[in-house]
C-alpha cells in the first residue's frame, strides 16, 4: 500500500480521492503526504508494533515485594 500511495502522490492525485479509495481519513493521507515529502517512500514505512504501559493485576500489586506497578507489553496494530 505504501508504494501505491507514493505513486499517487507522484501523480498529484487529490488527498480526498486517495482517502476515499483507501477508506482512510483525509487527515491520514495529509500526514502520509507530509512524511513522503520529507523522506520519500522510506518515510512511509510502518513503525511496527507499539509498546504501551498496562496496569498489573490487583493480585500482583498486593504482594509485599512488588515495587513496580507498571510493566511494558507489546500491542500489535492491525
Amino acid at each position: 500500500m505504501r508504494l501505491e500511495v507514493a505513486e499517487q502522490f507522484k501523480r498529484g492525485e487529490a488527498t480526498a480521492e486517495i482517502a476515499r479509495e483507501l477508506r482512510v481519513t483525509p487527515r491520514s493521507v495529509r500526514r502520509w503526504r507530509q512524511l513522503w515529502r520529507r523522506g520519500g517512500v522510506e518515510a512511509l514505512a510502518s513503525p511496527g508494533a507499539v509498546a504501551r504501559e498496562v496496569m498489573r493485576s490487583a493480585e500482583d500489586l498486593d504482594t509485599p515485594n512488588s515495587d513496580a506497578s507498571w510493566r511494558s507489553v507489546r500491542s500489535v496494530r492491525q
